[in-house]
């Protein structure tokens, strides 16, 4: 019992040297398969790069486009700008006819947009991005295949969004309400214009005395009207719906597909994929002789 220990000791001490020049040999053997496999190597780079060459070649090259806009807001009274829409509701205004092109109804998408179906057909896609910070504007991107076609697309959607039924029916509301602020409170200072005329007339000619009566408080009221009325028609003056505040700029290079980019993963894809075709194959043929070995022992034996 007690020599079995020493035994195992003896066995490691043997293993241990050797462990560097087998991992050595372990590696060379690998560096000896590439080589010899390294045909198989270069025909799976060959055929994937050639099926990238090809996909480019056939691939239609599309174009990018964006331009900003800014969206409806509404002056209050202290003058500070508040939006009518969100960014939001910019995106779900034009989610559905994303929804239509991706789905490639061409006519659907042309109604809303209204433009001609084979026009909408080399339109690829409408994305709405929002800016951090600004929940004023968006920036709408356009991808088509015909980068001459941009500026149409960008003033059929404006359009489209302009001629929204909610965000007119909002505007003409508020328009209409404003509208009517301003005749109240033009009509009263008219009236108090009036009045102050017609009071300093008279406390000239001597002709009225009124003890404690002050024409700077009638003033005082004229000037304050005054201000609701400039503040009411900066209101109404802001009430324009959607602005181009960016327009876009006509690309003179493609956007997609991006040719370097899809040469290099082939590349790179095809010899991955060529080193574990030769390792398999290296395997697969082993594994095949050792198999006949195994027979051809059996055979012997019987």
């Amino acid at each position: 019992m007690s020599q079995k220990p020493e035994k195992l000791k003896e066995a490691e001490v043997c293993v241990y040297p050797y462990a560097y020049e087998d991992d050595e040999i372990d590696l060379y053997g690998l560096l000896l398969v590439l080589k010899r496999r390294w045909k198989t190597i270069v025909f799976s780079t060959f055929i994937l790069v050639a099926v990238a060459v090809v996909y480019i070649f056939i691939t239609k090259p599309v174009y990018k486009s964006d331009f900003v806009l800014k969206l409806p807001v509404r002056i209050t009274e202290s003058l500070a700008e508040v939006p009518e829409i969100t960014p939001y509701e910019v995106k779900e205004y034009i989610n559905p006819i994303n929804q239509f092109l991706k789905g490639k109804k061409y006519a659907k998408a042309a109604k809303f947009l209204n433009l001609p179906e084979k026009d909408v057909r080399k339109l690829v896609d409408i994305n709405v991005n929002t800016i951090r910070g600004n929940n004023k504007i968006v920036k709408i991107e356009l991808e088509t295949y015909e980068p001459l076609n941009i500026p149409i697309y960008t003033e059929k959607i404006y359009q489209y969004l302009q001629n929204n039924p909610s965000l007119r029916e909002k505007l003409q509301l508020e328009r209409k309400t404003i509208q009517e602020n301003i005749k109240t409170i033009s009509s009263k200072l008219k009236e108090l214009k009036k009045l102050r005329d017609f009071l300093l007339s008279k406390l000239r000619s001597g002709r009225l005395n009124i003890v404690g009566f002050n024409p700077a408080d009638l003033d005082k009221q004229i000037l304050q009207l005054k201000l609701q009325l400039n503040n009411l028609k900066t209101q109404l003056k802001s009430l324009k719906g959607f602005e181009i505040s960016v327009p876009p700029v006509i690309p003179d290079k493609p956007y997609k597909p991006k040719k370097l980019l899809i040469l290099a993963v082939s590349l790179v894809s095809g010899l991955f994929l060529g080193v574990f075709l030769a390792f398999f194959r290296e395997w697969l043929e082993n594994a095949k002789k050792q198999h006949q070995l195994k027979e051809q022992e059996n055979a012997k034996s019987t």
